[in-house]
């Protein structure tokens, strides 16, 4: 899409404001908006944005970094692709953008770049990753200044879904206006607690959707006098929230599922096995991206169906990654791997912790980096990629513990492990074939 198309659709959709939409590295979508005056110049040229930005964490609070201090610019520079009108906020549209130096080049700190050059380099090697995420979240209403559930109801059950109709209802209105594939939603364990699988695609579109799967969840919320809450643990005692990477590596052509091997026993191919394995490897480090706030390992503890070990197993739920069944008559397009140690939005939350997590060295680390915990005044801060260390706990696949119940609503026994998920899955599909979602 050009320039010139963008400002067409934007006066046909009566259009006052367009964001340009970003995810910063503390995991908060934050735009900077273009009136409709101009809008096809600043296309072009970009909006101006302080370096500063992408060193603020989630409470806005920047820190210190070589390089993103008061001195310095890039621009936001918007992809007319990415061009949606939003439907849950009247006369206003949005683009997705890419930060751009002054010179016209990348920006070291862009995320969007730095994933369209790991696309460009599968490419070359005649390869792409298919993607498709699950997120869930939590509806609450405000009660006396207090946060409560919309709900107490059971996990699947229809007494929670009708609860939250009139908000499903829009949201997947909202969703299918602005193009995005919705393909499976249902009550989760938690109360209050919701969960959406979107389609699979390309990574960058993926990627790009899942920034705009975030706002619309939290957009029609607000136009339902709600609010919707991605963070990993918005209750100490209520089910964590996660934020499900499904992928598979694909020929460039979308022909060939390279995860996929008819004569494994496990329908597995050795470049399946190599690829988790370098996510296990990496996930330490991951986990300073997927999982960068204090409050995300309140999620990923042991027992909770949340991926705290470093390990990998078919349909195993308490792994980080997991390595879904087939369905039968679509085992190839079905083939995938899913990435659970992701929590659906990164938010710090100041609250002291009451357990200690041994999933990840992500959290010790920090810990130890700050002796003393935060408060509502002085909240912790989220550790560096560098200060993430190897897991000491390491399990090999499919030797996971089974855990015992010990608070109502969160953790899981054996007994119930075949009925009862809060973290289930989907498959990932290449563009010609459809099956069922998980």
């Amino acid at each position: 899409m050009e320039a010139h198309e963008v400002v067409k659709q934007a006066d046909e959709a009566g259009l006052r404001l367009v964001r340009f939409i970003w995810c910063g590295n503390d995991g908060t979508v934050r735009a900077k908006s273009s009136a409709r005056n101009g809008l096809e110049g600043r296309i072009a040229s970009g909006i101006g944005l302080t370096v500063a930005m992408q060193a603020m964490n989630g409470l806005d609070q920047l820190q210190p970094v070589d390089g993103m201090g008061p001195v310095g610019e890039v621009r936001l520079v918007p992809d007319p692709d990415t061009f949606r009108v939003l439907p849950y906020a009247p006369h206003t549209g949005a683009m997705l953008v890419d930060h751009v130096t002054l010179d016209g080049t990348p920006a070291p700190v862009c995320q969007r770049s730095f994933l369209k050059r790991m696309e460009e380099r599968l490419a070359d090697r005649k390869m792409r990753l298919e993607v498709a995420f699950e997120n869930e979240f939590s509806l609450a209403t405000r009660i006396d200044g207090e946060f409560v559930p919309i709900d107490s109801g059971l996990c699947f059950s229809t007494i929670s879904a009708t609860a939250a109709q009139d908000y499903l209802d829009e949201l997947a209105e909202a969703l299918d206006a602005q193009g995005i594939v919705l393909e499976q939603y249902y009550s989760e364990l938690g109360h209050g607690q919701h969960e959406i699988s979107t389609g699979h695609a390309p990574a960058l579109r993926a990627a790009d959707e899942q920034i705009l799967v975030r706002e619309t969840i939290r957009g029609v919320a607000a136009r339902q006098g709600l609010i919707a809450s991605l963070a990993p643990k918005p209750w100490p005692d209520n089910a964590g929230n996660g934020g499900h990477i499904h992928f598979s590596l694909w020929d460039a052509d979308a022909n060939r599922n390279r995860f996929h091997d008819s004569s494994a026993p496990d329908l597995l191919s050795t470049d399946a096995r190599a690829f988790i394995a370098g996510v296990l490897a990496h996930l330490p480090g991951l986990c300073g991206l997927t999982a960068p706030s204090f409050n995300s390992y309140h999620r990923i503890v042991p027992q909770y169906w949340a991926g705290a070990f470093v390990c990998w197993g078919h349909d195993n739920r308490e792994a980080p990654v997991r390595v879904p069944s087939v369905f039968r008559g679509m085992e190839e397009a079905s083939t995938n791997a899913e990435l659970k140690a992701a929590p659906s939005r990164s938010k710090l939350i100041p609250r002291r912790s009451t357990r200690r997590s041994v999933s990840d060295a992500a959290s010790i680390a920090c810990r130890r980096r700050k002796k003393k915990r935060s408060t509502l005044s002085r909240p912790t801060s989220s550790c560096s990629i560098r200060s993430v260390r190897r897991s000491r706990t390491p399990i090999s696949p499919s030797v996971v513990p089974s855990g015992r119940p010990t608070q109502k609503g969160t953790r899981h026994s054996s007994s119930r492990a075949t009925s009862r998920s809060t973290e289930r899955g989907r498959t990932g599909r290449p563009p010609r074939a459809r099956h069922p979602a998980r």
